[in-house]
């Protein structure tokens, strides 16, 4: 997909949220999406639940930080009720988070719904390296930049095992990192 900024208001970058609901048309080989990006905020939940009525399938962004919110759960039982297809994606990972496998556990128990991974986040907050890509079984590195620029990615596959510990540089990470990935290839489906 191409980039696209949506949210252009200096109040939405400034506090990092959507306020106006907005759409955008982008081209993924063939097809065209359109993508509408509402406001999740209960203020301006009605924006939210027109379009949800006439849309597809939606996306649901739960923080990583807080989990499940008020918010979340009504747009999901509406999203529910109009049999859409919900893809679910944690954000803010790079950032103070809960465990990734809370966050999947509150979302099981709460939607009453089998998850499954295709990508995970090694580390949080200043510790944040980059995610493990289920799929493709491979590892993808970040170099921080400076808030607001984009972060440079370094793909590694899994048998590159020695490299991918040397880049995390930190014992504690690769070793969670080991741990994840064998847990997301048992307890979870593809």
């Amino acid at each position: 997909l191409q980039d696209r900024v949506m949210d252009s208001m200096d109040l939405e970058r400034e506090k990092g949220i959507t306020i106006l609901a907005k759409n955008t048309a982008v081209r993924y080989g063939d097809h065209k999406i359109n993508i509408v990006d509402t406001p999740g905020h209960a203020d301006f939940s009605e924006d939210t639940y027109r379009t949800l009525s006439a849309a597809d399938n939606a996306v649901m962004l739960v923080d990583g930080g807080k989990g499940l919110e008020p918010q979340t759960r009504k747009l999901f039982g509406v999203a529910r009720r109009s049999n859409l297809p919900v893809f679910t994606f944690v954000n803010k990972l790079d950032r103070p988070a809960m465990s990734p496998w809370e966050v999947l556990d509150e979302i099981s128990a709460e939607f009453n719904l089998e998850t499954a991974v295709r990508t995970f986040p090694i580390g949080d907050g200043e510790r944040f390296r980059g995610v493990y890509d289920a799929a493709k079984d491979e590892v993808w590195l970040y170099t921080r930049t400076e808030r607001g620029k984009k972060a440079s990615v370094e793909r590694i596959a899994w048998e590159d095992r020695d490299e991918i510990s040397q880049k995390i540089g930190d014992e504690e990470l690769d070793a969670q990192l080991e741990e994840d990935r064998e847990m997301i290839r048992e307890l979870t489906p593809p």
